[in-house]
């Protein structure tokens, strides 16, 4: 099989599994502002947007690092870390703190002021990287620690499977800038 045509076969795979997980019932809206049907992935928070959303995260700074679920490849990597993303540990990581409800989208300038204050002054950032979540149905849990320059992080939903340091490294203000490295190898905050 020729590279394209593999390329492709893997681009055709990846578009299925996207599919499926923007219909979990947690990524069926925007991050964001809870828009039915995201089209885009955040790379930066593994979660999912809608197209509005989507160019406002890349004019923030830093800028958010965006792709099109439908019209962009995407690494072996960056599937992995949006599986064990989404829309619901992204809210745990980004929203720690309390706040739960954006402003209307419609009114462009507090919307702007909120990503601002989520991302840029990170208000309801959990600034240790430390979350719990217990799923009322099940045993599904997400913790994820920060302790010195060593962090480590425990994904279950539905088995054991850990997080990558890659998927934490997008929680930290300066990945725009660095390379999804996946490995379970700490790598210090900058």
């Amino acid at each position: 099989m020729s590279s394209s045509a593999a390329k492709k076969k893997q681009d055709e795979k990846n578009l299925q599994i996207l599919r499926e997980l923007v219909a979990k019932p947690h990524n069926k809206k925007c991050f964001e502002c809870q828009q039915r049907g995201p089209t885009y992935a955040d790379m930066t928070t593994t979660a999912f947007l809608c197209t509005s959303c989507s160019g406002l995260l890349r004019g923030i700074t830093p800028p958010h690092r965006v792709k099109s679920i439908s019209m962009t490849s995407f690494t072996p990597q960056e599937m992995q870390a949006l599986q064990e993303g989404g829309n619901e540990i992204a809210r745990q990581i980004w929203l720690a703190k309390g706040r739960s409800d954006a402003p209307d989208s419609k009114d462009e300038a507090a919307f702007k002021k909120y990503l601002s204050d989520k991302y840029e002054k990170k208000l309801w950032h959990d600034p240790n990287g430390t979350v719990t979540k217990k799923a009322s149905n099940d045993s599904s849990s997400v913790t994820t620690t920060n302790s010195g320059s060593s962090r480590s992080a425990d994904v279950k939903v539905g088995g054991d499977q850990r997080m990558p340091e890659a998927m934490l490294d997008c929680f930290d203000i300066g990945l725009h800038v660095r390379e999804w490295v996946h490995s379970y190898i700490p790598i210090p905050t900058l």
